[in-house]
């Protein structure tokens, strides 16, 4: 979601300076009336014939952020005026809407046959780096990486273009688990619109590789240079997770505190802040507060995190011997990843209960649902209910 929101703030922000209503991330100048300059104004491109009015009708759709109206009217214009010089315009802009409207096939299509045309050079920069991030979105991301890395190049002009392709490069070398190429390009967007996500998305990379401890000083570093950015919470609550992982737990305590003093009016960030301070609370010890953390957590309707928050609460329970308890959130766990060991854990809660008929019961499901795999464990439960 949050890549989402980020996509469409680059897509705004490339078009409307392309399109000369502001400068952003990868701009450019205004395209000429005529489409391209090296085209003489013969009749049919004139300012008042039907091709013009039709094309900075389409544009003016566009620079207003109406995407799919945009859309349409490129593709009347490109029907109607085959042979119109501002033809690879046309296919360009209507490639950008159709990005903006996350059709990334269509829209690379356009973006590369842009790129194909004659006369299709004026914006080539700005089509590739297109191209890349419809690759990306569409998850082949080999091909954002040939279509991107040429980008990369210090002589490229266009400095929000490269920062693009740095920036989605990072993205791309992450989602094939190239983690060290990933930080290379990331580390290098230092300044734009882009430079706090790439700072999330290094400390992201530094937790995919098990660097706990550093992810969190990333984190930590964004939530203080970027304090009303759209990913602060967000940041407060990777920053707690990871310094949870790391061992630092009053530490983490703290980050999910302050989360949730700071997202009052957001039930979902206030949800995690009180599902991470239960898990903190339970490797700390204090089972009766991650009890309690974990019991509001799994009350609550609709929430994604309800299943885990019942399995940590069953967990709890189970450990202050409140077996009952425990074997009913442990029942509630229907989803997530949890539902198997939250299946061991009811046998095991069902064997402390004196309950050995239903604990062997449960034993015999588990092991349906572990087949040929460890299996040690739910032996030792069934062992000890015979």
């Amino acid at each position: 979601m949050l890549i989402s929101v980020l996509r469409r703030q680059l897509s705004v922000s490339l078009v409307a300076a392309t399109l000369v209503l502001s400068t952003a991330v990868a701009g450019g100048e205004s395209p000429p009336a005529n489409g391209g300059g090296a085209v003489a104004a013969a009749p049919e491109t004139g300012p008042f014939a039907k091709s013009t009015r039709q094309y900075d009708f389409a544009r003016g759709l566009l620079a207003r952020n109406l995407f799919a109206e945009a859309a349409a009217e490129f593709d009347r214009f490109l029907t109607d005026f085959p042979r119109d010089p501002r033809r690879p315009l046309a296919l360009l802009w209507r490639g950008e809407a159709r990005f903006a409207l996350d059709d990334y096939q269509k829209a690379a299509d356009d973006f590369c046959a842009y790129l194909k045309a004659p006369g299709g050079t004026d914006k080539k920069e700005f089509a590739q780096v297109r191209c890349g991030c419809c690759w990306f979105e569409l998850k082949r991301f080999k091909l954002a990486v040939s279509s991107l890395e040429p980008l990369t190049a210090e002589s490229i002009k266009d400095k929000g273009v490269r920062r693009t392709a740095l920036y989605y490069l990072g993205l791309s070398y992450r989602n094939l688990k190239q983690h060290a190429r990933a930080l290379s390009f990331l580390e290098k967007v230092t300044d734009g619109p882009l430079a706090p996500e790439a700072l999330y998305e290094r400390a992201e990379v530094k937790a995919a590789q098990g660097e706990h401890t550093a992810a969190a000083e990333l984190f930590g570093l964004f939530i203080k240079t970027y304090p009303d950015h759209r990913r602060h919470w967000p940041a407060l609550l990777r920053h707690g997770e990871e310094l949870r992982n790391a061992g630092r737990l009053e530490d983490a305590a703290k980050s999910f505190l302050a989360l949730a003093k700071a997202a009052t009016n957001k039930p979902d960030a206030l949800a995690r802040s009180k599902f991470g301070l239960a898990w903190v609370r339970y490797a700390q010890g204090d089972l009766a507060a991650a009890r309690d953390l974990a019991t509001e957590v799994a009350a609550l309707k609709d929430s994604d995190l309800k299943h885990d928050a019942n399995y940590l609460l069953g967990l709890s329970a189970l450990r202050l011997k409140e077996y009952r308890q425990a074997i009913t959130a442990f029942e509630r766990v229907q989803g997530g990843d949890y539902v198997a060991p939250a299946a061991k854990e009811r046998a095991w809660a069902l064997l402390a209960s004196g309950q050995s008929d239903a604990a062997l019961a449960a034993v015999e499901g588990c092991l349906k649902q572990v087949g040929k795999g460890p299996r040690s464990e739910l032996d030792y439960i069934a062992g000890k209910a015979l």
